[in-house]
């Protein structure tokens, strides 16, 4: 079962025709006990949830280190609805809480700014900078993160 990151952003390309915000849905597998909640700002995580192992194993990969267990910046991909582009979002957790969304067109700098980022939406970024498939992706011998630091903008 998946959770989901539900947050209100302003997409990068298109600022949604105006500014208004809009709601967005990530998946996401990081609590054990996923049910299909809403994680919204201010949800309140449980340590174990935040351990880098359990983040890995929930289809992140890591990026940067994290000075604090109980905080980290996560990168996902989603699609808005008003322009069709695919920019991505920061999910940012403080304290164990969730303490802010925003929308971002993905840069080297802001992926080295984040601690995790979704692994099949990387894998797809990289593959698609390559001009590989996902199964040509797997024989790279640069892990996906390598990948995307030396095509990202």
């Amino acid at each position: 079962m998946l959770d989901y990151f539900v947050g209100e952003v302003i997409c990068p390309y298109c600022q949604n025709n105006g500014g208004q915000p809009v709601e967005i849905v990530l998946q996401t597998k990081l609590r054990d006990d996923a049910d299909g909640t809403s994680l919204r700002v201010g949800y309140v995580f449980e340590p174990a949830d935040l351990e880098h192992t359990n983040i890995l194993e929930s289809g992140y990969l890591k990026v940067t280190d994290r000075s604090d267990a109980r905080s980290a910046r996560i990168a996902d991909a989603w699609s808005c609805s008003t322009c069709e582009a695919e920019p991505w979002a920061i999910v940012e957790i403080g304290d164990l809480r969730i303490t802010r969304f925003s929308a971002i067109i993905l840069s080297r700098s802001i992926l080295d700014s984040v601690h995790y980022v979704s692994e099949m939406h990387a894998e797809f970024l990289a593959a698609s900078s390559l001009d590989l498939s996902l199964d040509e992706l797997d024989q790279q011998s640069l892990p996906v993160v390598e990948i995307l630091r030396r095509h990202l903008p």
